[in-house]
């Protein structure tokens, strides 16, 4: 039962997300994103990510900031080396605070490849990071999670173990971010799946020995987001009803499979902010990409034991 109200609070939150936007109009305000970070900070029971509540609100904004400013400045620039820049950003933010929050790379992303140039995906990110941390702790105090985050958490330096797979895991995106440039395939980098790197380079999770479990819920995740949209649009009603059906539907998945996948979680709201148009392919790109980023993480991870 405890499980039941820290999905349902999950869901209540994105739904709040998408009617705001819906409201205002203010469509750079929806973060997928935010689908992961709840997963991983209020439906998973235990500490998945080593950050603080005072720390998280920062790394995110500090992603956002990077992403929006490198859309701003360096406009004339491929997409997907603007991808590359700002996961290099990313990556030095999360040493130099001593932090390790997947979820922060796709805050520095989404704009890049959606182009968003307004603040307001910023105050969005910081709002919806604020949100996270004290819907945590109420959920603590009211019983139905056992811990939330510390205050600040101890920082982590880098090491030069650190450095050397933080480098390889930029080597293993790289030949991504070229094809992706090259075919001007952007679907290719959507952040769960350069989320989807990290977590499986960086973390030892239960879900790296069950890699073809993960290359499916990505997979069913976008194709359930992309054609329940599909299926709002033609028959005339907000697209992010299909976008919350999906959602609500791979929770329902996680609890089949009694383990939750936050990337996937955040996949299966990508639709919202793709065009149209670009639905009816993308899912060729997320098998592609997906499998690509499963298999090569393996070497980064390798690195651990040396």
């Amino acid at each position: 039962m405890k499980e039941f109200w820290r999905n349902l609070c999950a869901f209540l939150v994105v739904v709040l997300m998408c009617i705001v936007a819906r409201q205002t109009g203010e469509r750079d305000i929806i973060f997928p994103e935010l689908a992961a970070l709840c997963i991983g900070l209020w439906v998973v029971p235990k500490q998945v990510w080593h950050v603080g509540k005072l720390q998280l609100p920062i790394i995110m904004t500090l992603s956002a900031t990077i992403g929006v400013l490198l859309n701003q400045q360096l406009p004339s620039l491929n997409f997907s080396i603007l991808v590359l820049i700002g996961f290099v950003g990313v990556a030095l933010a999360s040493m130099a605070l001593g932090v390790y929050v997947p979820p922060a790379f796709a805050a520095c992303i989404l704009p890049i490849l959606t182009d968003i140039r307004s603040l307001n995906f910023l105050w969005g990110v910081l709002a919806m990071s604020i949100i996270v941390v004290l819907g945590q702790d109420m959920m603590k105090l009211v019983g139905i999670r056992p811990q939330a985050m510390p205050v600040y958490a101890s920082p982590k330096w880098p090491n030069k173990k650190v450095l050397r797979r933080w480098s390889m895991i930029l080597a293993s995106l790289l030949p991504l971010v070229i094809v992706s440039g090259v075919a001007h395939l952007p679907g290719m980098l959507v952040p769960p799946l350069i989320v989807t790197l990290v977590e499986f380079s960086m973390s030892g999770s239960g879900f790296r020995t069950r890699p073809w479990q993960v290359l499916f819920l990505l997979v069913f995740a976008s194709m359930l987001g992309s054609f329940l949209v599909l299926l709002s649009h033609e028959a005339g009603l907000p697209i992010e009803c299909g976008a919350l059906l999906a959602y609500m539907i791979m929770l329902g998945v996680f609890g089949l499979f009694s383990k939750s996948y936050a990337p996937a979680a955040a996949m299966s709201l990508i639709a919202l902010v793709l065009p149209i148009s670009h639905l009816w392919y993308w899912l060729v790109e997320v098998f592609i990409s997906g499998a690509y980023v499963i298999l090569v993480s393996a070497f980064p991870y390798l690195s651990r034991s040396r």
